[in-house]
């Protein structure tokens, strides 16, 4: 069972100061709903009343009147995931529990374990969807590694060989991270590690190299060829789950970077820096034969000051907002969509005809049109006029003020319609 599926926890302590001080600050932080009881007959009496419906555990091993067995083994025959929490740790019992299917082992032994344990709800829920890809030639191992992924909610892919590999990565590019076995046949770890870096760098993609060879010497191979991390086997399952989520963190943090520097806060549309740096790429695209037409178009919403007056600038923004989450949908890569300012929007559009190009804008104009926005109980109707050029030109920005120009033309003529650079009035 996913353990943010339904977002509902049972949580099992018997010091009611912890378990109310656990419930309010994970509800604060949205991450699930919280079901708190205080002895294990409580905990037996909720499942069996509620039939459950609980995507995941929080346990006290130290309850007064259970075992730490008797609590694992009534949470596993009711197929919850769990994290345990003991006041105490001993090696015999971290060993126990691990091997019962626990998710992870928390010491309660102060504000840094109850941090650790809100960070591991909140990538729970976060390694929803984020794709891994395990590549090793055992495929015990590959069981073993997938089964401890899976816990923490990772979608798995597992390939048996460096092409299987190559191959499976071609299908999902957007893996997250790959880890992958140094002692495989045909191609091993340093070939396949090269091989994903020809078409994937370190902010793109993660790359955990393992082995059972000898450490020092690997890690140091591993991480010149591209490697992101390195990990020896046999290895214990708290620290391999640790090096995935690092790596998919670092990852997430370089991604999030990226998105700032080229986003426009608002909209979340492409910035006019990225615009630039893109539209130039995609223009030497076009100029080098990859792309046989492109088309530059410039949109700008009606009467928007109107809108800012009549409404107040909070609704304007609503109005931007939407803009971005249509044309977002609606424009995918190649294609690029930005806002350059205040209500004025461009668009490059890669690989189509004039008559293509002149449907599709059609459309995002009734689309525009047909849009409903509401604020603070207030319908705000909008509309937008589009120009475009299709011309061939020699560079980005004649394209671009061609569109503009038929974009004043389409304002001059009424607004609300659709005018290419080389159409009549």
């Amino acid at each position: 069972m996913s353990p943010a599926g339904n977002k509902k926890i049972l949580l099992l302590e018997d010091s009611v100061l912890l378990a109310s001080t656990l419930k309010r600050e994970i509800e604060r932080r949205a991450i699930y709903q919280v079901d708190g009881v205080h002895t294990f007959e409580d905990a037996k009496t909720r499942l069996q009343q509620t039939g459950h419906g609980y995507s995941l555990a929080l346990l006290d091993l130290t309850l007064p009147d259970a075992s730490q067995e008797e609590i694992i083994e009534l949470f596993r025959a009711a197929e919850i995931p769990c994290i345990v929490m003991t006041n105490k740790f001993d090696e015999a019992q971290r060993a126990y529990v691990f091997s019962q299917g626990v998710i992870d082992f928390i010491l309660k032994d102060g504000p840094v374990s109850l941090e650790y344990l809100f960070f591991l709800l909140d990538r729970l829920h976060r390694n929803q969807g984020v794709k891994i890809v395990l590549v090793d030639d055992s495929r015990s191992t590959r069981e073993h590694m997938k089964r401890l992924l899976l816990k923490h909610n990772f979608h798995v892919l597992d390939a048996a060989n460096g092409q299987d590999a190559l191959d499976l990565l071609t299908n999902h590019p957007d893996a997250r991270l790959v880890v992958v076995d140094y002692n495989m046949p045909g191609m091993d770890g340093y070939e396949l590690t090269k091989r994903i870096r020809h078409t994937w760098s370190k902010d793109e993609m993660g790359i955990l190299g393992i082995s059972s060879q000898s450490a020092h010497a690997l890690s140091a191979r591993f991480l010149k060829v591209g490697a992101n991390d390195f990990l020896g086997k046999p290895f214990l399952e708290e620290e391999f789950a640790c090096r995935v989520i690092r790596n998919v963190e670092n990852l997430e943090h370089i991604h999030a970077l990226e998105e700032a520097a080229t986003r426009d806060f608002l909209t979340g549309l492409y910035n006019r820096r990225f615009f630039r740096e893109a539209g130039t790429q995609l223009f030497a695209a076009l100029r080098d034969g990859k792309h046989k037409h492109l088309c530059a178009a410039m949109l700008d919403v009606d009467f928007f000051k109107k809108v800012n007056d009549t409404y107040g600038h909070d609704a304007g923004d609503a109005v931007l907002r939407e803009m971005g989450t249509l044309l977002k949908r609606l424009f995918t890569k190649p294609d690029i969509a930005a806002r350059l300012g205040g209500e004025e929007f461009c668009l490059l559009l890669a690989g189509r005809d004039q008559t293509e190009i002149a449907s599709l804008l059609e459309g995002v104009r009734q689309r525009i049109e047909a849009t409903v926005i509401t604020y603070n109980g207030m319908t705000i109707p909008i509309t937008a006029s589009i120009g475009a050029s299709t011309q061939k030109t020699k560079h980005l920005d004649e394209l671009i003020n061609q569109a503009d120009a038929a974009l004043y033309r389409a304002k001059h003529n009424g607004r609300n319609r659709v005018v290419f650079h080389d159409a009549p009035d």
